[in-house]
């Protein structure tokens, strides 16, 4: 039913447009998933229907912001837009998409708008963009995905504290998210606390996948931002918890993304 639901938002989409074609590059990153334009027209149809559905009445039914407007709520920044390309790139370096025609030319499209994405995310002070996130975080203090969010930024701009500061708070508001845990390990870690950060990804926990993963998706991080004893660190414990798995110093290292 899911499925069915997809095709029929994209078959929405493409009559709601200026003029009728089948979505592409618009409204998606790929076959499959949304860009931000693409996931802010599907929101707004299954608004309709779920209104529809309740039977709601127009004044009822909520305001309908501008483009601007949405990603200014959501605090979606460049820094956002970098990351979507980077695991976009992760995606076309491996099946099923390294196996399509198209592969070699989407591949290179990507990088290009990561490095384009990247030249706004250094050109911009964190000010530009610090009064939308507060405001956010304080529309919405349980939630997760705005410390998260502006904790990551805060990392590629190198502000370590005011990043573990909030990522400390993503953690707290969703202690299942593993990557957020890993996030803020990272940003123990640039603050010269590599074992604490190998205690917040563990906590009380027996290891299990997760917490492997989560230490060496930080440790590649730190590789790659060239922190090689605060990298070693985590990766020294995730080969003690998963020693049979020949591939755990390696299983995130075929695309590197040069992020800090």
């Amino acid at each position: 039913r899911l499925a069915l639901l997809h095709k029929d938002i994209i078959r929405q989409m493409a009559a709601a447009q200026s003029f009728p074609q089948a979505p592409g590059r618009d409204l998606f990153l790929d076959h499959v998933h949304f860009n931000f334009d693409g996931n802010r027209l599907a929101a707004h149809l299954l608004a309709d229907r779920a209104a529809a559905a309740l039977n709601l009445p127009p004044d009822a039914r909520g305001v309908r912001l501008a483009p601007e407007e949405c990603a200014e709520r959501l605090v979606y920044t460049p820094w956002s837009e970098y990351e979507m390309a980077a695991s976009m790139i992760e995606r076309y370096v491996r099946p099923p998409f390294l196996g399509q025609e198209e592969n070699q030319t989407m591949l290179a499209d990507w990088r290009q708008q990561q490095a384009r994405l990247m030249d706004l995310v250094n050109e911009q002070p964190p000010d530009a963009y610090r009064a939308a996130a507060l405001r956010a975080m304080a529309a919405h203090p349980e939630d997760s995905l705005y410390p998260s969010e502006w904790g990551q930024y805060l990392l590629a701009k190198n502000l370590y504290p005011e990043a573990a500061h909030y990522l400390e708070k993503a953690v707290s508001n969703a202690p299942h998210r593993y990557d957020q845990r890993s996030l803020l390990a990272v940003a123990e870690a640039f603050l010269g606390r590599p074992e604490e950060g190998v205690r917040r990804i563990i906590g009380d926990e027996k290891p299990h996948f997760l917490i492997v993963q989560s230490l060496v998706h930080a440790g590649r991080r730190l590789l790659e931002a060239g922190r090689f004893p605060e990298a070693l660190v985590f990766l020294r414990r995730a080969s003690v918890f998963a020693p049979a798995d020949p591939d755990v110093l390696h299983r995130y290292q075929k695309e590197p993304r040069a992020r800090f």
